[in-house]
């Protein structure tokens, strides 16, 4: 029996370092009505309060949803993270995940400084048919953002912020239809 569960334990240990599963759809037959770029969703139009386009270069858009404000921008990712990932050599998914992680040879200090990160218990990592999603949430952060990579084309990066706790993120990204690439 000792032996089992040791089995067990080793096997559930990586899932307990910040590896969660895909959150479940929560969108009902074609329930999507807000496209957003590429990103289709299905949030409760009760719900919104206000859609705003934002003026910029990409696609963004800020609403008012539960009575908290977010943003939806698509970025370049010297947008994002100045393009540190190049300085590392790193993909920006691999650049993501060794933050998660926190196993990477490299020097850490200036990303976690970059994202406000205090440690790697901030930042969860979900993984789908070569889609790449991080949520960065904490309560020293000066806001929450939940990045959207797909591994095939890292040119933009879809980004989401605002403030929110971690389960907000996950409801947000389980209303969320990515594009298969």
């Amino acid at each position: 029996m000792l032996k089992k569960l040791s089995i067990v334990t080793l096997f559930s240990i990586p899932f307990l370092v910040n590896a969660n599963s895909w959150p479940s759809s929560t969108c009902l037959n074609n329930s999507n009505w807000l496209e957003f770029s590429q990103m289709n969703m299905c949030l409760d139009k009760k719900q919104i309060t206000s859609i705003k386009v934002i003026n910029s270069e990409l696609p963004s858009m800020s609403i008012v949803y539960r009575g908290k404000d977010y943003t939806f921008l698509k970025q370049t990712p010297y947008n994002v993270n100045g393009d540190l990932h190049k300085k590392y050599n790193l993909s920006l998914p691999e650049y993501f995940s060794s933050l998660v992680k926190n196993e990477s040879d490299l020097e850490l200090s200036i990303p976690y400084k970059v994202h406000e990160l205090k440690s790697p218990s901030e930042i969860v990592e979900y993984n789908r048919q070569g889609w790449h999603v991080y949520t960065l949430v904490s309560n020293t952060r000066s806001f929450d953002e939940i990045f959207i990579i797909h591994s095939s084309n890292e040119e933009y990066i879809y980004h989401v912020g605002g403030e929110f706790t971690t389960q907000e993120a996950t409801d947000l990204i389980s209303k969320l239809n990515l594009p298969e690439i």
